[in-house]
């Protein structure tokens, strides 16, 4: 058996990368279940797995490395189930606005409390603040601010089209070469465009 890390998802293939860089198109071996959980998929991107590489070049996750962390969302039809979307992050990047469209703030709480109790740090990008012409739009950025510091880092993501400067300069932990395991979140709309 080989050890890898899961990159991608799609459907009911994931891409395993191993140590040697060899990318691996594997399912799910019988049903993996994770004891003591109720989710929806038990295989995330970012979980360490060890998969078992069939004579014919078929590959299979045959069980789950133990979990530092990760990030989850409830089910949409109110049970009890769980959507696991990423395991084992260095970080996740908030991106929100307060203008076209508006992130809601309870949004930002259920996000930072769910960060929060599985122990993944959190760095909120204010993105658009160009667009906050208002006196009252700053003084919402500014409360938000001192509200979620106990949450995060905060870069006040400078026009839209340029955050992404901002949060590649100033998110980064001191000291890192290249990225950490993170994962992006935000409402529709937010940063499925370019930052």
């Amino acid at each position: 058996m080989e050890q890898g890390l899961v990159i991608k998802n799609t459907g009911s293939w994931y891409i395993v990368r191993t140590p040697d860089g060899t990318e691996r198109n594997c399912k799910i071996k019988g049903n993996l279940r994770l004891k003591g959980f109720r989710c929806t998929n038990p295989v995330a991107v970012g979980d360490n797995v060890e998969i078992e590489v069939k004579e014919d070049g078929t590959a299979f996750i045959r069980s789950i490395l133990p979990r530092r962390n990760y990030i989850i969302r409830r089910a949409s039809n109110l049970s009890r189930e769980f959507q696991i979307l990423a395991a084992n992050l260095d970080m996740a990047v908030l991106v929100v606005t307060l203008v076209n469209p508006e992130t809601s703030t309870v949004f930002i709480d259920r996000f930072l409390a769910t960060a929060e109790a599985y122990q993944v740090p959190v760095t909120i990008v204010f993105n658009k603040i160009d667009l906050l012409a208002q006196p009252e739009d700053r003084q919402l950025l500014d409360a938000i601010t001192r509200c979620t510091a106990q949450g995060g880092r905060h870069i006040a993501g400078a026009p839209h089209g340029h955050a992404h400067h901002h949060l590649q300069r100033d998110a980064r932990p001191p000291g890192r070469r290249r990225w950490p395991h993170h994962r992006h979140a935000g409402s529709e709309g937010v940063w499925h465009h370019r930052l």
